[in-house]
């Protein structure tokens, strides 16, 4: 027997660019941590998605230009480490974490949020309408800067992150849930300019919080489905918070 469909999955999903008259709708959504969204900022686009033309929002996320500057943000960059030696017969690979600022100058696809009403399992075709009007905003053009879309990491129900747990919480003593409530999505920015700025063996992290690596959090799976079909890709960046993928889009290779 086929399992029924909701109404939200099956729905002819419509995207529109946001307006000074929508404030009130995007304070009535939640992102993908249940918390309220932060006022849209001078320079960032938003768009609204609903079910049907002149329906109240169910979901939206936001367009931002050049990040980074000049306020710096910080990646995790995942390579590896080879110690290999011929006479003792050893090879081995170690995975490792580099602090950088790659992605400065970059555009950045954010600010996520869902209705309370809206499943996030069921949120993938709203998802699919909100980026594909996004990336319209976006120049294809080779050498232009990439865009970027950074997506919650693993966690567990009260907020918690195996990956902060490990290796943020060494140089900040507070729990990134209570981090999250006192400084807010974006405030989490600033935390990189706190982490270790040497190379840093995953080797050396609990089992589950190398596990955690570059995995997203359930909630954020049919975003990250969108945003793979829409051309972006893992180039091995992950957040410094909870280790969320940071997925990118350059225009030599969107197609």
């Amino acid at each position: 027997m086929t399992p029924p469909t909701s109404t939200a999955a099956s729905a002819a999903w419509h995207a529109r660019p946001a307006t000074p008259a929508d404030a009130d709708a995007l304070t009535a959504l939640r992102d993908l941590h249940g918390a309220p969204l932060p006022p849209l900022a001078a320079g960032e686009s938003a768009w609204l998605a609903s079910t049907e033309a002149g329906a109240p929002p169910l979901a939206t996320l936001r367009l931002r230009r050049h990040i980074g500057e000049p306020v710096p943000r910080g990646w995790f960059r995942l390579g590896w480490a080879v110690h290999a030696s011929a006479e003792l017969g050893l090879f081995r690979r170690q995975r490792t974490l580099l602090l950088g600022h790659d992605l400065t100058g970059a555009d950045e696809l954010w600010g996520y949020g869902l209705a309370t009403t809206l499943p996030a399992a069921d949120a993938g075709p709203a998802w699919a309408a909100l980026v594909g009007a996004a990336l319209q905003d976006l120049p294809a053009v080779p050498g232009t800067p990439p865009c970027i879309a950074e997506l919650p990491g693993l966690g567990d129900s009260d907020g918690g992150s195996p990956v902060w747990q490990a290796l943020g919480r060494h140089f900040h003593g507070q729990d990134l849930a209570t981090l999250r409530q006192q400084l807010g999505g974006e405030g989490l920015h600033h935390l990189a300019a706190l982490m270790p700025r040497h190379l840093v063996y995953a080797s050396l992290l609990p089992a589950l919080a190398q596990a955690a690596l570059g995995q997203v959090q359930a909630a954020a799976l049919p975003l990250q489905a969108v945003l793979l079909q829409a051309g972006f890709g893992v180039r091995e960046h992950i957040t410094v918070t909870d280790g969320g993928p940071v997925l990118e889009r350059w225009p030599d290779a969107a197609g």
